[in-house]
């Protein structure tokens, strides 16, 4: 999904062939991307409200089974509704942690930068009138409210028995924590920065070359196979997002040379990805 966030059509300098195969699958798991291109604005601000009721009802849900068990620890019917409630917020809140912040957060994605403050994806809508200031307001509150629910659970998933038999076992939470806060700042900026292009190339590479090296520094699960396929993954990710740092500022001084010199070398290596 974080691969996704840092190669998707919205950044201008990427020319990807969305006709192959491989990204019209791929480009699902960050599913903001296909909604908006797909079915446009309406579709959007739809299923942004289908998604804030479903945070705000697993907040809700949360808040009455935490209050019911304190009366009844030992309800088997608690117990079995705890089960099926750690599932979804797995789901929701940890597996599509990306996909759902990211969705929220582009709401906000407007031309901060110009006199006229327009949404940039959607020329027509302006972003500081009504009714997208409605749509603004509630988006940007619930990714808030997402990504605190986040910091909870990673609180709550630490694990300090060393044979815990989770795969995704780990004591490191305030690392996690961390990372959390990278891995927000990069969608941030990922989705809120498109018109200041160079500032957004540059926060994107920090921010992932951080996760990177606290991942590296604490290895914070218990399993080695996790911890080095977790911190491989982030290492594509920073050759996404440096490869773009460099196309952005190379956009501007000899740029014919390096677009057929990128066509050759890294067509393969991002997603049939080239630069124009």
């Amino acid at each position: 999904m974080f691969f996704i966030v840092s190669f998707n059509p919205e950044y201008t300098h990427w020319a990807i062939d969305l006709s192959s195969p491989v990204w019209q699958v791929v480009r699902w798991s960050l599913w903001r991307s296909p909604i908006i291109r797909l079915y446009g604005y309406k579709t959007y601000i739809i299923i942004m409200y289908v998604m804030a009721v479903m945070v705000y009802l697993a907040v809700a849900v949360l808040v009455f089974l935490t209050q019911s068990m304190r009366r009844a620890e030992q309800s088997k019917s608690l117990r079995t509704a705890g089960l099926y409630l750690y599932g979804a917020y797995d789901i929701i809140f940890f597996t599509c942690y990306a996909s759902f912040f990211d969705y929220f957060v582009f709401a906000a994605n407007c031309n901060f930068a110009g006199k006229v403050k327009r949404h940039m994806y959607f020329d027509s809508v302006m972003c500081f009138e009504m009714p997208h200031l409605l749509h603004f307001c509630v988006a940007v509150l619930t990714a808030i409210v997402f990504l605190a629910v986040t910091v909870c659970l990673v609180v709550a998933s630490g694990d300090l028995n060393p044979i815990a038999r989770a795969p995704l076992s780990s004591p490191a939470v305030y690392p996690r924590l961390k990372v959390l806060a990278a891995k927000a700042l990069f969608i941030v900026c990922s989705d809120v920065l498109d018109s200041v292009e160079k500032v957004q190339a540059v926060l994107n590479v920090s921010c992932v070359a951080l996760i990177c090296w606290w991942n590296l520094r604490s290895l914070p699960f218990f399993r080695t196979l996790i911890n080095s396929v977790w911190f491989g993954l982030w290492l594509g990710i920073l050759y996404t997002t440096s490869l773009y740092c460099v196309v952005v500022f190379q956009s501007n001084h000899e740029y014919g040379t390096f677009r057929q010199y990128t066509k050759v070398q890294f067509i393969n290596f991002v997603l049939y990805g080239t630069v124009r």
